[in-house]
């Protein structure tokens, strides 16, 4: 027997069961949507987009930059104090400058206790080499004396100072001419040096002060101006400085409080000048950081360096340690040194030491 329904009942039936269908294949494609596994987050709903590969950026190889000097310390370096009282300090005679010998079997060197202001610069091969500079007195015997070198010939210019050397490199030559620098060389000159029987040359070459002062007119008009000065005022809180060059050159001075100065160490011995028996302890130290570099070509190994600008500094006196900058506006004019307020640093009259060393040289006090 057939069954007839309405017209209008089987119109009702045919959309119930499209709606029906429409409900079970809804929920079949839920529940095979991705995410929506047993591991999931139950009836979130959410799926996580994976992420798409970014756009490629371009990029610059970095440059890098100079390497600046490593300093630690303990305490942390303390601001210049002011002192009533400065004064500039004078030069007594026209200065003269004298290139120091500092290989192995050139030590201990003579003469260098008495100079106003040494200068300490590395040359070839990592050895370093002094320039000393006698304004205010005189020595007996100065040595072993060596070559010099166009950095140190633009320190000397500095000051006015008449350069004593024994022979050059082409560009001491060269900047001797350019900057027309007074010089006594024992190529040229030998009346006014001898050598010792004591040590195989060229480490025996010694001068006398007095003697290279006959043998130039002293003008008297030596200059100081990077330096100005102040009486003593201890406060020991730095007793040890060491300066370390990348080669292992190291130098170390150790706070002397019988008068405020700093015994000069060499390879962790005391420097002991050979003329006058006495530890070297200048009453300031001046650590004058430097870009150094190969001379492209030169076949001697020599150095050349940045003198022009500015750069940092450390200086050590009356027991403090204070972090400054040098700056130097040309070849011949003064380096000035200077606090980072940008204040002159007011040095304790007395000997002072400037230890010019590489930017990746390590200094460390405490």
């Amino acid at each position: 027997m057939i069954t007839r329904y309405p017209k209008g009942v089987a119109i009702l039936s045919v959309v119930a069961l499209v709606l029906v269908f429409s409900v079970v294949v809804q929920a079949f494609l839920v529940s095979n949507a991705p995410g929506s596994g047993p591991n999931q987050g139950a009836g979130t709903g959410t799926v996580t987009p994976e992420p798409q590969p970014s756009a490629e950026v371009p990029t610059q190889t970095p440059i890098p930059p100079t390497p600046l000097p490593t300093a630690t310390s303990t305490p942390s370096p303390t601001p210049t104090p002011t002192y009533a009282g400065t004064f500039k300090n004078a030069f007594g005679h026209q200065p003269v400058a004298v290139m120091i010998d500092n290989f192995p079997d050139a030590r201990p060197q003579s003469g260098l206790s008495r100079a106003d202001i040494v200068y300490e610069a590395v040359v070839e091969g990592g050895i370093t080499r002094f320039m000393a500079i006698f304004g205010n007195s005189d020595a007996e015997v100065v040595g072993p004396v060596r070559s010099g070198r166009h950095y140190f010939m633009y320190w000397a210019s500095e000051h006015n100072a008449v350069y004593v050397l024994a022979g050059a490199s082409p560009q001491g030559y060269s900047a001797a001419s350019a900057i027309g620098l007074p010089t006594i060389d024992y190529t040229y000159g030998k009346g006014y040096f001898w050598r010792s029987r004591d040590r195989d040359a060229p480490h025996n070459l010694y001068t006398e002060i007095a003697r290279l002062r006959d043998s130039f007119k002293d003008s008297g008009n030596g200059r100081l101006d990077s330096l100005t000065f102040k009486n003593d005022s201890p406060s020991p809180q730095v007793r040890e400085i060491t300066l370390t060059h990348p080669d292992k050159y190291r130098v170390g001075f150790a706070y002397r409080e019988q008068d405020n100065s700093y015994e000069r160490y060499l390879l962790r011995s005391p420097h002991v000048d050979a003329h006058s028996g006495e530890q070297y302890h200048p009453k300031n130290v001046i650590v004058q950081f430097v870009r150094a570099w190969l001379i492209p070509g030169d076949t001697a190994g020599r150095m050349d360096m940045d003198l022009v600008g500015s750069g940092p500094a450390y200086f050590f006196l009356d027991g403090t340690a204070v972090k400054g900058t040098w700056r130097k506006a040309s070849l011949t004019s003064p380096t000035r040194f200077l606090n980072e307020n940008g204040i002159d640093i007011l040095f304790n009259a007395g000997q002072t030491w400037i230890q010019v060393a590489p930017t990746d040289s390590k200094l460390e006090y405490q």
